[in-house]
């Protein structure tokens, strides 16, 4: 059920041409209402009057609520802290957005060593040219 329009719901934030739209109330099912029309229908009024919309949501592995958005953006970006993962998961979060309806544009890693971004770089451009 829709409780407000986007034109109310928006906030201008302190940078210039950049706008949030907060969670609102904690929704008991959240997977349900991301699938739902109401979201479609959002997401068709945000993609009207704003060039490029972010979300940014939980982890990617243990939540569901990640896959359903995946396949309603026309984009995706894996973000990750350096250390933080093991190569088994980065390589499965990688496979669900590579098979997502929104096009997987890359990753963002966080508070990198050079030497440690050699060897994850290396691991998912591998793993890029063996899946073609």
């Amino acid at each position: 059920m829709k409780q407000t329009n986007l034109k109310s719901a928006v906030h201008q934030s302190a940078i210039s041409n950049l706008w949030i739209l907060t969670n609102g109330s904690i929704s008991s099912n959240p997977a349900e209402l991301l699938g739902s029309q109401a979201m479609e229908e959002l997401l068709v009024d945000m993609y009207n009057p704003f060039d490029t919309i972010v979300f940014d949501t939980p982890p990617i592995l243990p939540i569901a609520d990640v896959h359903i958005l995946a396949n309603q953006c026309h984009g995706i970006v894996l973000v990750m802290k350096s250390g933080a993962g093991e190569k088994d998961a980065v390589l499965k979060a990688k496979d669900i957005l590579d098979n997502a309806v929104g096009k997987f544009f890359g990753v963002v890693l966080n508070q990198k060593s050079s030497q440690k971004m050699n060897s994850i770089s290396s691991i998912i451009t591998k793993r890029s040219r063996n899946d073609k």
